[in-house]
């Protein structure tokens, strides 16, 4: 079933613009610039996780809801001596 046995152009009158404009191209120095931001960004997101995980009242409230529920269940069961 060969439906194309010779090359086959189709024109239909459309034109295209290349724009190389400042944010769309992209240098060496740029991608190593955007790597350099990204890995500082990444650095400074597990900075504020490992914060978050020492203070999670002041990150989280959800956390410091069950956190804090742990806490008087630990209470609770010291008090009745169970554990």
């Amino acid at each position: 079933m060969k439906l194309f046995t010779d090359g086959i152009v189709a024109l239909d009158g459309s034109k295209f613009k290349a724009v190389n404009n400042r944010d769309r191209n992209f240098t060496d120095r740029k991608l190593q610039a955007r790597i350099e931001q990204l890995d500082d960004s990444i650095k400074r997101y597990l900075v504020e996780l490992d914060r978050a995980t020492v203070t999670p009242r002041l990150f989280c409230p959800v956390v410091s809801l069950i956190s804090r529920r742990d806490r008087q269940g630990q209470a609770a069961d010291a008090g009745t001596g169970r554990d």
